[in-house]
């Protein structure tokens, strides 16, 4: 990911950060967290395009749900999630045989992404899978020789590293891959 599609607002005060607003374009959509004291900021949430918004901190959605429909926003979707957060030296991979990180050097890496990432609807070329595989660290879990289940690393801060583009083969859910 480049630093030129990612954009942060900070509201500080006492030099502690009370509230943050991290907007960033990703390949599909824009991505939004907002967390704690972010209502200052709301007006950097981008209202006319597809966005995903996570809210954090214990703020209220209310809130949030109140702006956008403000400014005309008329498809607002909630949803709950669970939120991991962890650091380089305290990740534990999945301890499951499985289970592997993904590399854009091994060519059924390469084609089992692509085949997976068409069955999640969002086809991708080759050139694409490699750059992906390249940038950000995506783990899958295999079942015989079939990728059947990715998560990735999208956003890495030095302190935090948002985990996302989480996708089970529909055939292969219900049994605990994660």
């Amino acid at each position: 990911m480049s630093f030129e599609n990612i954009n942060a607002c900070f509201v500080v005060d006492d030099d502690l950060i009370k509230g943050y607003v991290l907007v960033w374009g990703g390949p599909h959509r824009y991505g939004v967290h907002l967390w704690s004291d972010f209502h200052l900021l709301l007006m950097h949430v981008p209202t006319n395009e597809a966005t995903v918004i996570e809210v954090y901190g214990g703020a209220c959605l209310s809130d949030v749900t109140n702006y956008l429909t403000s400014k005309g926003v008329k498809n607002v979707y909630i949803t709950n999630h669970i939120d991991m957060a962890v650091t380089a030296s305290n990740f534990k991979e999945y301890p499951h045989e499985g289970v592997i990180r993904l590399h854009s050097n091994r060519g059924n890496h390469v084609q089992q992404f692509m085949r997976l990432k068409n069955v999640q609807g969002r086809p991708i070329s080759s050139a694409r899978a490699v750059e992906l595989l390249s940038q950000w660290r995506y783990y899958g879990l295999f079942t015989g020789n079939e990728l059947v289940s990715i998560a990735c690393t999208y956003l890495k801060m030095p302190e935090v590293w948002v985990i996302g583009d989480v996708f089970t083969h529909p055939n292969h859910r219900g049994r605990g891959y994660r």
